[in-house]
């Protein structure tokens, strides 16, 4: 990766070669940089599991990130295998709410992440800023649906 032209924050630099940045403005990249914060994750190191509060947002930078739900009764099911770019941790984006996934970095994992109060007060704040976070979410998160829903059907079969 580049170094950061002089001036410019680390965490700015790598969110512009990241596809948001095609989804926000320079200037919303700049407050997004702003709340973040670099975290490394060794392979098999758990960021969250269910019950966790949900207190950061994530963006993989590099690395990889698996989302496994415990169905009782049956082994941990992979929902997601997430890669640069891919935005998780959506839970942080509403007041008081826990995790219900698990999320563990299936190899060395760069993220940028978040607090979920930053980001909602930053979207508040900025109503545009907000809409596009909202909107970024809701497509994601319904195309994360859409895929549980096949996954799920694979699993279980057509009765489900």
């Amino acid at each position: 990766m580049v170094a950061p032209p002089p001036g410019k924050s680390p965490h700015l630099a790598k969110l512009e070669q990241l596809p948001l940045a095609e989804v926000f403005e320079p200037s919303h990249l700049e407050l997004l940089a702003q709340i973040a914060s670099q975290e490394d994750y060794a392979a098999e190191t758990t960021l969250f599991r269910p019950g966790d509060e949900a207190q950061w947002f994530y963006a993989v930078v590099s690395g990889r990130v698996s989302l496994t739900l415990q169905v009782p009764g049956r082994a941990p099911t992979i929902v997601a295998s997430l890669s640069r770019g891919d935005l998780f941790g959506w839970e942080a984006l509403r007041v008081d709410s826990r995790r219900d996934i698990t999320a563990v970095a299936s190899k060395a994992t760069q993220c940028l992440r978040c607090s979920g109060a930053a980001l909602r007060e930053l979207c508040e704040l900025d109503h545009e800023l907000g809409y596009r976070v909202m909107s970024h979410a809701f497509d994601r998160v319904a195309r994360d649906l859409s895929d549980c829903r096949v996954r799920l059907v694979d699993m279980y079969g057509q009765g489900c």
